[in-house]
């Protein structure tokens, strides 16, 4: 299991910020892109944890809904 786990912490991650695949592990829960610089602070095993996943996530959620409402109103206001 801890193999699988290292093999996959050393993988390219991808950066928050570009998206790209450079981000690299500096230490347990510290990660530096190689591409724009951008370094933060981040699950120990991976850049993004598994909360901030789902925050994230919910958070997308709600932003489509919110645009659908607007678009919606926009649309009767229109009428």
């Amino acid at each position: 299991m801890v193999a699988v786990i290292e093999h996959e912490q050393n993988k390219p991650q991808a950066c928050i910020r570009c998206e790209r695949p450079t981000a690299k592990r500096l230490a347990a829960g510290v990660w530096i892109c190689s591409k724009c610089g951008l370094k933060w602070a981040g699950a120990a095993y991976f850049p993004r944890s598994g909360i901030e996943t789902e925050v994230l996530a919910r958070t997308a959620e709600r932003k489509e809904r919110e645009k659908e409402k607007e678009t919606k109103k926009a649309g009767k206001e229109e009428s």
